[in-house]
């Protein structure tokens, strides 16, 4: 959707919390032309598949402790399918979710996860 490529700083604040909590950041920021071209050439199904794999990988290569995502309304949805997909693949791995709706829904987020998944999918 256009309108979410805004510029957003909420992948950076993110990224500054687990910096003080003694974490590593990089960010990967999907919210680019790019992925709106590969989205309307392959379907957003293949697109959230390549993002799980490319996450994966990352999370694989770098021996990554701890992920985090942005949570917001236009993208709710494929988000945590994207980490419910990842959390299958590194059970030991932490997740943390930050973004508009962890302060808008709290809790309600992991009734979502149970509801959708059957389990937990941030920590």
């Amino acid at each position: 959707m256009l309108s979410g490529m805004m510029l957003d700083n909420g992948l950076a604040l993110l990224a500054a919390e687990l910096v003080k909590a003694g974490h590593e950041a990089v960010i990967f920021d999907y919210n680019t032309v790019s992925t709106v071209e590969r989205i309307a050439r392959e379907g957003k199904e293949a697109f959230v598949r390549f993002v799980v794999d490319e996450l994966a990988g990352f999370v694989r290569e770098r021996k990554v402790s701890c992920i985090g995502f942005k949570l917001y309304a236009n993208g709710f949805a494929d988000s945590m399918r994207i980490a419910h997909a990842l959390r299958r693949r590194f059970p030991d791995l932490g997740f943390v979710a930050g973004g508009p709706q962890v302060g808008w829904f709290g809790e309600a987020i992991f009734a979502y996860a149970q509801s959708v998944f059957g389990e937990d999918v941030f920590d």
